[in-house]
């Protein structure tokens, strides 16, 4: 127990030491392409995405590129697209749709899933740190935290929708430079 304590303990500081990373990576503004990235993180997830049986719906054709650092809008993406596999409903496979589109002065990035999804009460909680609403798989609870982290360094907003055992909805706003 001991060392499953210090590993989890390791782990945190390492996301703690990424996310100030992050957020200095702001001065690294280009226009990124979402596909590159999303199949990069896929790659990442392979094997969680086949055990899962994950299928992915992209449509990225509205906005297929963002200014932003590359590791910024991968941390983005990695945290929600591995948070829909992660809190799956194990009643079905999970569904994920990723959706960009340029309007009204941002770029919005919209993660979709058919998961556990989350309570009307806890869409808050899901941003602080330490904090895991889920607590039946692993995690360190400082991803959400990191990419609300990212969003208002970048000047963005962050939006959920979800229903409890239906699925959530997180978009992310972005500021067009």
């Amino acid at each position: 127990m001991l060392k499953i304590s210090v590993d989890k303990f390791k782990k945190t500081i390492a996301d703690l030491t990424i996310s100030g990373r992050e957020i200095a990576a702001k001065k690294e503004i280009k226009p990124i392409q979402f596909g590159e990235v999303i199949r990069e993180i896929k790659t990442d997830l392979q094997e969680e995405i086949e055990k899962s049986e994950a299928s992915f719906v992209e449509d990225l054709e509205n906005a297929p590129a963002i200014y932003i650092s590359k590791k910024n809008l991968r941390s983005i993406l990695y945290n929600l697209i591995s948070n829909a596999i992660k809190y799956r409903s194990p009643d079905r496979k999970p569904e994920i749709k990723i959706t960009t589109k340029k309007n009204n002065g941002y770029t919005s990035i919209v993660v979709t899933d058919n998961g556990l999804g989350i309570k009307n009460e806890d869409k808050n909680k899901v941003f602080d740190l330490y904090t895991r609403l889920h607590t039946h798989v692993e995690g360190t609870g400082v991803g959400m935290n990191l990419v609300k982290k990212i969003v208002d360094n970048a000047e963005g907003k962050i939006e959920i929708e979800s229903e409890e055992g239906k699925g959530s909805s997180i978009k992310i706003l972005i500021p067009i430079s």
